[in-house]
């Protein structure tokens, strides 16, 4: 089988598709399978620096999934021949991204959230105007949907009606480096980014639907109950829609207890994670929640939304809270500092343990079989 797989979201550095993206690719890699994989990539690309494998073939393109129009006119009218030139059997846009026509190839779409139609004040106006068109035709025109979890598979079964055989539910993996670190590494890793003090952590981008003001607002309670020094450290980078939260972050009481360490390395996570008092993820809504596993196999307690998604994939492995509600959240932060840490470290990297990105790329396979003879 020829696949043609647009990897565009993946450069040096990137977030939550991105990963997903890479992560997949290299799993592919894992697997002893007579398949090619035309790889697309935009700029210089982390994909690069995989292993050789012959079965990847790279294509570049100055296309940039973030160019309107002129990214959406190549994916109309390029994409399509670049496709049919190497003779491919399947095209995957894994971020929903895939030509809105139906041409002679089939194809997969990765759907991640609705949140464009579940919560579009969370993202801007114009986005979710683009989002909500793209992804309702993508999932009309594609011959399979990939969707992340069975809650974005009900959401979308819901919103877009689709024929329900052809959503499949691929949940994502966690990446082998995820797993707790030495006290040597974190020691490291804490000094290289000055975290002398105990610290509660945050990962993702920062925009509204994270609802880093509420987990702001829990740790203004929280610190006033702590007899020793606690910081948050808040580890992504600064997306749409955050001017007033970072007006929120530099506030006078919290912001020598508040550390913005911009993007971090993929490297350095594990140590960061592994370091925790605790992970916080006070989301209102996600189509899965990567950072909760990552952080769970890393052993750190973690305290994070009661949304579907985060329920689906943490179980009973993580503190659960209301991310509408400062003092549930703050509750929930005070369970992990005071609780027994060896517990909830275990039982969340038993959760963890469920989920591999082996078992995603196998299923993908699969899915992609599936659209090849099911047109």
């Amino acid at each position: 089988m020829k696949v043609v797989l647009d990897a565009r979201t993946v450069g040096r550095r990137f977030s939550g598709v991105g990963f997903y993206v890479l992560e997949l690719i290299r799993a592919f890699s894992r697997i002893d399978a007579d398949h090619t994989f035309h790889i697309l990539v935009h700029g210089e690309s982390a994909i690069e620096d995989l292993a050789p494998d012959p079965r990847f073939r790279i294509h570049r393109t100055r296309a940039s999934p973030e160019s309107h129009p002129w990214g959406d006119l190549w994916e109309e009218l390029v994409l399509p021949r670049l496709a049919a030139s190497v003779q491919a059997d399947v095209l995957h846009g894994p971020a929903f991204l895939i030509p809105l026509r139906r041409t002679k190839i089939a194809t997969v779409v990765t759907i991640h959230d609705l949140v464009a139609f579940t919560h579009p004040r969370t993202i801007p106006w114009k986005y979710a105007l683009y989002m909500r068109r793209r992804i309702r035709r993508a999932v009309q025109t594609a011959q399979r949907t990939i969707c992340v979890s069975e809650s974005a598979k009900r959401d979308v079964l819901r919103l877009l009606a689709p024929s329900e055989e052809k959503i499949a539910c691929i949940h994502h993996g966690v990446a082998e480096r995820f797993h707790p670190q030495t006290d040597e590494r974190i020691d490291e890793v804490r000094r290289r980014y000055e975290l002398a003090r105990p610290y509660i952590l945050f990962v993702g981008n920062l925009e509204p639907r994270k609802n880093l003001g509420g987990l702001v607002r829990a740790f203004r309670i929280v610190r006033r109950d702590e007899k020793e020094p606690l910081d948050l450290v808040v580890a992504g980078q600064i997306a749409w829609k955050s001017d007033e939260l970072l007006r929120e972050l530099g506030e006078e009481d919290v912001r020598d207890s508040i550390r913005l360490t911009g993007y971090f390395p993929a490297e350095d996570l594990p140590a960061l994670y592994s370091g925790a008092r605790a992970f916080v993820f006070p989301t209102l809504w996600e189509g899965f929640g990567m950072p909760v596993l990552e952080a769970m196999a890393c052993g750190a307690p973690v305290v994070a939304s009661r949304v579907p998604s985060i329920q689906e994939i943490a179980g009973d492995a993580a503190i659960l809270v209301d991310p509408n509600s400062p003092d549930s959240i703050a509750g929930g932060i005070r369970e992990a500092l005071l609780g027994p840490r060896d517990e909830w470290s275990r039982g969340g990297i038993k959760q963890a343990a469920q989920f591999s990105w082996l078992s995603t790329a196998q299923h993908t396979l699969r899915v992609y079989e599936e659209a090849q003879h099911n047109p």
